[in-house]
């Protein structure tokens, strides 16, 4: 377990010719237990100074004026190449050791992303080479018109790349 902590009960006990009941056994009598990994997005150094700039702007509008109007959104990335599944993923130790997966910020993708004011402003999806300043810029003001795509495969994906502004 020591050698390989991410590897599977089922595969050590294979390995060592153990039931996997047997092997699950010995695990719990040597306090080993199956820990989650967390995957972070790799943050910069030059993240931290950004996010202090943003909070600080936005610190100052909401200053200027109270009574503006706030949109809460959210989006959610669905990753073309299968990257991490994070429910399968274990990591085998007595103790956790707080094992962090980094993976780039940037891989191939498709971007679910909706807002809320008083209603539901819409549920869009973008194209990964949509993803940054020009373009969001772009949608906003155009009045978040972007289209409507319901297909998550990779060749509307593709697609959707090529037909974006």
């Amino acid at each position: 377990m020591q050698q390989s902590p991410r590897r599977s009960a089922r595969q050590h006990a294979q390995a060592l010719g153990l039931s996997r009941t047997s092997f699950t056994r010995i695990l719990h009598d040597l306090n080993f237990h199956p820990h989650k990994i967390a995957v972070v997005q790799m943050l910069k150094p030059q993240d931290i100074t950004r996010r202090i700039l943003f909070c600080n702007t936005m610190k100052k509008i909401l200053d200027d004026d109270p009574d503006i109007q706030l949109f809460m959104s959210d989006e959610a990335h669905f990753h073309l190449n299968g990257e991490v599944n994070k429910p399968n993923c274990r990591y085998w130790a007595q103790n956790n050791p707080s094992e962090l997966h980094q993976q780039p910020l940037h891989s191939e993708k498709v971007t679910a992303w909706a807002a809320v004011k008083t209603a539901v402003i819409g549920l869009r999806t973008i194209p990964a080479s949509c993803i940054n300043n020009r373009c969001t810029l772009k949608r906003l003001q155009r009045g978040l018109q972007c289209q409507n795509h319901v297909s998550l495969d990779p060749i509307s994906s593709k697609k959707m790349e090529e037909q974006s502004p």
